[in-house]
Formats: structure tokens, sequence, C-alpha cells
């Protein structure tokens, strides 16, 4: 005959191994849902904040003052032919070891600087013509 309490006691541990592995998984997957959820919401944060500046309208990204066309358009065809002449004719060597060495320095860097703006440039140009007697 076969022992009823050995069975018994036999399924009471099988049942607590089971029940043990199953609250093993069961934590995994909590902890598993608990990820794929923080990552979910921080995907969702990531695509707003990209979302915000491609959703903007073009009146919402312009300054409140106008855009001169005007020094655009020179600064795109001009600028670099009158950056060339200025920057040979200013350059701070023409003027090595005289009192215009460092006049002529301070006018190459703003030169530099403003390398793409042709109203700038015509205004050092002109500076350019009074102090280091320049014929340009």
């Amino acid at each position: 005959m076969i022992d009823s309490t050995a069975i018994i006691d036999n399924t009471i541990s099988n049942m607590t191994f089971i029940g043990n592995s199953i609250s093993i998984w069961l934590c995994i997957a909590i902890i598993e849902f608990i990820l794929i959820v923080w990552l979910l919401i921080k995907l969702k944060n990531q695509k707003k904040i990209m979302l915000d500046f491609s959703e903007m309208r073009k009146s919402d990204l312009r300054k409140s003052e106008d855009i001169d066309m005007n020094n655009l358009v020179n600064s795109i065809y001009h600028s670099k032919e009158l950056y060339k002449e200025l920057s040979k004719k200013c350059h701070p060597d023409r003027f090595a070891n005289t009192c215009k060495q460092e006049i002529a320095e301070d006018i190459f860097k703003r030169i530099s600087k403003n390398k793409r703006n042709y109203e700038q440039l015509i205004l050092i140009k002109e500076e350019a013509k009074s102090k280091l007697d320049l014929n340009l």
C-alpha cells in the first residue's frame, strides 16, 4: 500500500517549489514591466522635445527685427571679393615696424570677424582709408 501521508508531504513540497519558482518569475516580470514603462515615458518625453521645435511656425522663429535683404544679398555675392581686397591691403605685415601696425592689427581682426558681413566690411574699408592712408 501507498502511504498517503508521504504522498501529501511530497505534493506539498513540490507545490512549495513551484510556488517559489512562480514568485521569482513574477518578480522578474514586474521588474521588466516597470523598466518598459519607464523607457516608454522617457521616449515620449524625448519625442515631445523634438516635436516642439519642429511644430513651430515661421512667425515664432523670426526675431522682432526685420532682416536687411540688401545686406544679405550683398553679403552673399560681394563680401568675398571685398574681404580678399581688405585682407590684402590691411594685413599687419604690410605695416611692420611702423606706428600703424597696432591699428592695422585691430582692423584686420575686425575684417576677419566680419568676413561675411558686407555692410561691416564697407564701414571697415572707410575706417582703413582714413586711419591707414590707403587708396582702396
